[in-house]
């Protein structure tokens, strides 16, 4: 089971734009990272239960609480930081 939870959220553009270091964390983590992506193209309405006002939107949870939430483009070493300050 893993521990934290990242939910990448907004359309297929703005994810794509740190799709490439979803993979790199998950890589390093393992069981421990789990990243899901939600396109709000598709899936507005969970966007919107989700409070999400930008895109694309990152938001953390661990044991099913949200810990942390980032709006735009965040860089790999934030990203990161954030994952080791939650696992």
């Amino acid at each position: 089971l893993f521990t934290v939870l990242l939910a990448a959220v907004g359309t297929d553009w703005s994810v794509r734009q740190t799709q490439r270091y979803f993979a790199e964390l998950e890589e390093t983590y393992g069981d421990a990272l789990k990243v899901v992506k939600v396109n709000i193209n598709f899936d507005l309405p969970l966007a919107e239960k989700c409070e999400v006002t930008a895109a694309p939107t990152l938001i953390f949870f661990k044991n099913g609480a949200e810990q942390d939430r980032r709006r735009g483009l965040v860089k790999k070493a934030e990203l990161t930081e954030i994952v080791e300050n939650l696992k």
